[in-house]
């Protein structure tokens, strides 16, 4: 896959992923639909997962009706450079990132 291609795979998942935008509420009878058949993209997208206070029976929960169908992320900044780039260190000004920005070969060592 190439950088464009990558690029245009990103932008769409942006654009056009239900789990990126904030849904309308459900009834609970939707609720119990959607898990009995395990919905992908049901009302469980948009809930607290992995807290210990999630219950699936509540859609949106603390949600203001005035974010409704909001995205939870734009499109995303992407690119791709050489792991040596002089403009990476750049990032790790307190102006741009900070300096808890890790670098390419922090992440991959051998990265090039």
């Amino acid at each position: 896959m190439d950088r464009e291609k990558l690029r245009q795979v990103m932008v769409a998942l942006s654009r056009e992923s239900p789990t990126n935008i904030l849904q309308p509420p459900i009834t609970e009878e939707e609720a119990r639909r959607q898990l009995q058949e395990n919905d992908p993209g049901g009302f469980r997208r948009n809930n607290y997962f992995g807290k210990a206070d999630f219950d699936p029976m509540i859609y949106n929960k603390g949600k203001e009706e005035k974010y409704i169908g909001l995205r939870f992320f734009g499109e995303p900044v992407f690119s791709v450079g050489s792991a040596d780039d002089p403009g990476f260190p750049e990032l790790r000004n307190e102006n741009v990132v900070g300096p808890y920005h890790l670098m390419p070969k922090d992440l991959v060592p051998e990265a090039r």
